[in-house]
């Protein structure tokens, strides 16, 4: 079973939606396990520890074949017209569609994208809930820079500000596959018409763009990060109290509710005894501002690329 698209990304754009989305198309396949990365360095994919440095790109040339990835299609239907993934990472990481050109040539890539400063403050919110960051939201912003400098691993997975400049990201992508194999859809577009989004993009995908709606409004993947309560941090023993507690939450939810969305809202219901939700914690108006003025030149120049109004990214 070989693919013929992949959703390539943004991280925290609303890809896992997308791909929920589009499953219900009865002329389209997707690989139920969905970020796999099989694409990206092994010693990033998933990884929660800090390295420093970056890795040997050639060692991805010796673990990976074109046969092996697509052992994992087999499952699917071959009747389908449209069959492919979604990983969230590939568009910004070039290594990842170089090997998917290596791969395959004319394949059609998806990308969803959202306004950038929404996505930097749910993708900082996510990696906190990760535990892959430590640092305040503006302190990670200042350090952002210097950490990609130092280590591929902190490109990979905190670079919170620099995965919203799509224009650049966009312009490297070009570089190597040609516009007409690659389709944009915009998050916010897709929530406020997705009729007209989604049928836009199975015209995209060869497909009958009359159906395949019956999830539109559904939600996926939320964050379900939740951040201690001042109080558990004064000491060890609190600290420690505190995260055994949410333990036997989470074990407890696991072991009595089957269905996944369902054991992480109540998981969070019961954790606010000792901790607070994403909700309770906002941006700082300082910081939002920071995030616009950045982006502005670089939206502009996405809207007059892509030939699209992205009004709704601008305040």
């Amino acid at each position: 079973m070989k693919p013929n698209f992949l959703i390539i990304g943004e991280r925290r754009s609303g890809s896992t939606t997308l791909a929920k989305w589009i499953e219900a198309h009865p002329e389209l396949g997707l690989l139920s396990s969905m970020d796999t990365a099989y694409f990206m360095d092994d010693e990033l994919r998933g990884r929660k520890e800090w390295l420093e440095g970056y890795v040997n790109r050639s060692d991805w040339d010796r673990n990976h074949s074109k046969r092996d990835y697509e052992l994992q299609f087999d499952s699917l239907d071959n009747n389908k017209k449209a069959i492919g993934e979604k990983s969230a990472d590939y568009l910004f990481l070039d290594q990842c569609y170089h090997r998917i050109k290596k791969f395959y040539p004319d394949i059609k890539l998806v990308l969803i994208l959202r306004n950038p400063v929404q996505r930097a403050w749910s993708h900082y919110i996510n990696e906190i809930g990760k535990e892959r960051e430590e640092l305040s939201f503006d302190k990670a912003l200042k350090a952002e820079d210097n950490r990609i400098e130092r280590s591929e691993y902190a490109k990979a997975h905190l670079s919170y500000k620099n995965r919203g400049f799509y224009y650049q990201s966009l312009n490297l992508l070009y570089k190597t596959f040609d516009k007409s194999q690659v389709h944009v859809v915009i998050l916010e577009h897709l929530l406020e018409k997705p009729k007209n989004v989604l049928g836009s993009l199975y015209d995209f995908l060869g497909i009958d763009s009359s159906l395949g709606f019956d999830k539109v409004g559904v939600r996926f993947n939320n964050s379900w990060t939740t951040f201690p309560k001042t109080f558990w941090k004064k000491n060890m023993f609190l600290t420690k109290s505190e995260k055994a507690f949410n333990l036997i939450i989470k074990l407890g939810t696991t072991l009595l509710i089957r269905d996944l969305y369902k054991r992480r809202r109540i998981s969070v219901q019961l954790e606010s005894l000792t901790r607070y939700s994403k909700d309770d914690i906002k941006m700082e108006d300082k910081t939002k501002k920071y995030l616009n003025s950045i982006y502005k030149e670089d939206i502009k120049s996405l809207e007059e690329l892509l030939h699209v109004d992205l009004s709704c990214w601008k305040g």
